[in-house]
């Protein structure tokens, strides 16, 4: 498809495909660190709420020996009572409940949802935050005053992170759940599962203005070259004034037109100079020719000999003087005198050479419709461009076929047909018929003697009356040359 050969398009796929990867990328790579960083901060929380809870417990509690419950204040409601034996004494009991008093508000007042527990060597459970469930842990392998942190699934299968310390008298765990950890890192998934497809989206549209933007330079320059022809070979395209990329495509264009016309111009002027150098020897030679068919007493070997010499003179004549009227086409050395010219009367005057040029071969020539009709032009080089699709006609019709010319205008044209019952043109070679020196097969075989240079001028005269030729041929059923005219006064004509 063409639409993706277009550089703009190519340049939005790339760059779209480039940021997908890089997103992908820095998506994946910021999840990763995220839950690395999510996880080791969560450990070293746990670790460091283990380690203050050891501190702080340790140089405050005595030696606890199993005893009888204590009434306590408030605190101790919310928390398991504290074992004492029967001689402690008042003093270590207020101490022991301030310490309990401000573990507790800890627990409380902390942002995060910590569960800590505190028990004795025996497995007696001395303190636990509201709210939590018993776990089952295992304290036997860990070594006394070492922090451990593993992963542990309390009784309804949610996964805590646990933070493990053992002295001498007590078992400390301060455990954290998961869950939250990983609804902060699903949410982050979220955000870039719907993030990513909305920014390639932005990227694909920025993308594309950007590039079409970007190429617009590019596209002047096309339209300009695409103006450029033999005939304007001076014109030059247009440089910016940002010494960028572009800037020096233009200049290298330009540095390549110049070269051209350089070029054609020599080629043009050296075929003037061989047109007309070959003029003059062509014409004593054709004269001469003339003059010797025209003695008696030339044999007949001889005058046939001389007969085929004078085809080919009028032949090359022909050529030479179509080669240097296009050549001053091409360099703008041909004038045209353009004025009112009834298009009708011409035609009439075309057909009446049409037929005396046809009797030669039997092909009858008939004029189907002739409208009135006005076109500003110049006549001998219409009746030059007639003429010579007459005689292409002519040329590739077998004996005692047809030629058919018809005259009509719609809308602000005047449109001249030329239809014959020739040997036709096959579809391929269609494009390539107005080409300076292009014969087709068919035309190779039914007429040796062509230039192949008429349609080509007829073309040009076409054209240098704004106008245009289209053509429409099938093998071995014939062609049809229209020819398009702009109208002098389209209104009069409607």
């Amino acid at each position: 498809m063409k639409f993706f050969h277009s550089i703009r398009t190519r340049l939005t796929l790339w760059f779209s495909a480039w940021l997908t990867l890089i997103l992908f990328a820095f998506g994946g790579g910021s999840y990763l660190v995220i839950r690395s960083t999510l996880s080791d901060n969560l450990d070293r929380s746990l670790r460091n709420e283990a380690i203050w809870l050891h501190d702080f417990i340790t140089p405050r509690i005595p030696s606890l020996r199993p005893g009888k419950p204590v009434d306590t204040p408030a605190p101790r409601e919310l928390v398991q009572p504290l074992l004492l034996s029967d001689e402690d004494s008042l003093m270590e009991i207020d101490e022991i409940d301030s310490a309990w008093q401000q573990i507790y508000k800890h627990t409380i007042l902390h942002p995060r949802k910590r569960y800590i527990s505190i028990q004795q060597t025996s497995g007696k459970i001395i303190y636990q935050s509201p709210a939590t469930s018993p776990l089952n842990i295992d304290f036997d392998p860990i070594a006394e005053g070492t922090v451990t942190v593993s992963t542990i699934t309390d009784a309804s299968d949610n996964r805590l992170r646990l933070a493990l310390i053992k002295t001498s008298d007590l078992r400390i765990s301060v455990a954290y759940p998961l869950s939250e950890l990983n609804e902060i890192l699903e949410n982050l998934y979220s955000i870039f599962v719907i993030l990513t497809p909305v920014a390639l989206f932005l990227a694909v549209v920025g993308g594309w203005f950007l590039a079409d933007r970007s190429l617009r330079p590019v596209k002047k320059i096309i339209e300009a070259v695409r103006q450029i022809t033999v005939r304007n070979l001076d014109q030059r395209l247009p440089i910016r004034e940002a010494d960028d990329e572009i800037s020096r495509l233009a200049m290298t264009f330009n540095d390549m037109i110049g070269r051209l016309k350089s070029s054609v111009e020599k080629m043009q002027q050296f075929s003037l100079d061989a047109s007309h150098e070959l003029r003059t020897p062509l014409t004593i030679i054709r004269g001469e020719v003339e003059v010797a068919l025209r003695d008696k007493k030339v044999q007949r070997a001889t005058r046939k000999i001389l007969s085929s010499i004078h085809e080919e003179l009028l032949r090359l004549s022909a050529i030479v003087d179509g080669l240097l009227l296009l050549m001053k086409s091409d360099s703008g050395r041909t004038s045209f005198h353009f004025h009112e010219v009834p298009l009708h009367t011409l035609i009439n005057d075309v057909v009446s050479d049409a037929i005396v040029l046809a009797s030669t071969k039997g092909i009858r020539v008939s004029l189907e419709q002739n409208h009135h009709s006005t076109i500003l032009g110049d006549p001998i080089r219409l009746r030059q461009l007639f003429r010579n699709l007459i005689d292409n006609a002519v040329k590739y019709t077998p004996r005692h076929g047809t030629i058919t010319i018809s005259h009509t205008h719609r809308d602000s044209n005047a449109i001249v047909s030329i239809r014959d019952t020739g040997i036709g043109i096959s579809q391929r070679e269609l494009s390539a018929v107005f080409d300076r020196f292009y014969r087709t097969k068919q035309g190779e075989r039914a007429t040796p003697t062509g230039s192949g240079l008429g349609l080509s001028i007829a073309k040009w005269i076409a054209e240098s009356h704004e106008g245009s030729i289209a053509v429409q041929s099938r093998l071995r059923e014939g062609s049809t040359f229209t020819v398009y005219l702009p109208l002098a006064h389209p209104k009069t004509h409607r």
